[in-house]
């Protein structure tokens, strides 16, 4: 109840100043070509920084021997890997995607922007498999589905009824494809349903009995832009809240003593960690603030089909999927292609109007 009081609390306290402005969405052509280009160049960075990474792994289909002993923690990054840094930057080909449906769920169906679309679209594929995430691969097909229902329709009826249907398909979908990757595989989907869910509650009772990690005061909070950095920089610098929750719950960080998984921090338990239950209110209304802010950028946005994918990209991958995975070098590292995709396109608004200019 603190939680939800305080999220309500941080969005109105922003509402006055980030206030929906109406905006024309229809484009004009210069507009549409802008968006073509930028998302083309997108893709083109994308393919460009995941072949670098990958050369000292014998390149793009090299990758994929590793992937699942990296992200497991049995294998690490190949010392001297120069081009390290580069991995998270291939994710903007996911951002390309949605922007290219985007257009097209808006009635500009130009065969450069259909192949576009099929071309990031498939390497986005490429890329989740080699990153072998399960709820990163889900989340990124339901959000094309959810982006075209939003275009469809604006009954808040529908729009929860279809949510439901497809969170019961996404927990039936995330089964299949753990059994099918061999990634936390189940004997049932009941057993697999009980697992996933309960990682929350499990979370909050254990740091609540255990009282000795309620005081780390916001600063989980304070060192969350160093997680745009390489993880290299900062993974020694102190110890992350999940971590802790993963040592406090598995008795060893991931990685020791045969621990080869980490127990995620719900954003209750991330509230909870930061100063008790005022960590809770503190922390909710920061998260309120950040969604209306988010919300108001959304809406800014000229091209209504554009809207609507940042609006889908922003309800499951950010309100709904943040709730259960929280700390912040998560919420970064996982919305990494989207922060960086944000800033070229602002950079390549800037370097057109500054052509037109000249």
């Amino acid at each position: 109840m603190l939680l939800v009081f305080s999220m309500f609390l941080g969005w109105y306290l922003v509402s006055k100043v980030c206030q929906i402005r109406r905006v024309n969405y229809l484009g004009n052509k210069t507009s549409i070509n802008f968006w073509i280009y930028s998302f083309g160049i997108l893709l083109f960075l994308s393919i460009l920084c995941q072949g670098l990474y990958t050369l000292a792994y014998g390149g793009y289909l090299g990758i994929i021997e590793y992937s699942s002993l990296i992200r497991s923690g049995l294998f690490e990054e190949i010392p001297g890997n120069k081009f390290s840094f580069l991995k998270p930057f291939a994710g903007i080909s996911m951002i390309a995607s949605y922007g290219f449906f985007g257009l097209i769920i808006s009635q500009h169906t130009r065969k450069i922007i259909i192949i576009g679309f099929f071309a990031a679209f498939i390497f986005s594929l490429y890329l989740l498999y080699t990153w072998l995430g399960r709820m990163g691969f889900l989340l990124y097909l339901f959000t094309f589905i959810f982006g075209f229902v939003l275009s469809k329709t604006t009954s808040l009826i529908k729009l929860l009824t279809l949510g439901a249907l497809c969170f019961v398909l996404c927990l039936f979908s995330a089964y299949a494809v753990s059994n099918i990757l061999s990634l936390k595989s189940s004997s049932s989907i009941i057993s697999f349903i009980a697992r996933e869910i309960s990682f929350p509650f499990a979370s909050f009772i254990s740091q609540l009995e255990n009282n000795n990690h309620l005081d780390r005061f916001l600063i989980d909070f304070i060192f969350t832009p160093i997680y745009l950095l390489p993880s290299s920089w900062w993974s020694s610098w102190f110890t992350q809240v999940g971590e802790i929750n993963t040592e406090v719950i598995m008795g060893a960080a991931k990685g020791v003593d045969g621990v080869t998984g980490a127990i995620p921090v719900d954003i209750l338990t991330l509230g909870l960690m930061q100063g008790h239950f005022p960590g809770v209110i503190i922390t909710g209304i920061i998260f309120g603030i950040l969604l209306r802010y988010l919300q108001f950028k959304v809406f800014s946005v000229n091209i209504l089909g554009l809207r609507y994918m940042l609006e889908a990209y922003l309800i499951l991958k950010i309100s709904l999927f943040s709730l259960f995975y929280a700390q912040p070098n998560m919420v970064i590292i996982g919305n990494f292609p989207l922060i960086a995709s944000v800033l070229l396109c602002s950079f390549f608004l800037f370097a057109k109007e500054r052509v037109k200019f000249l």
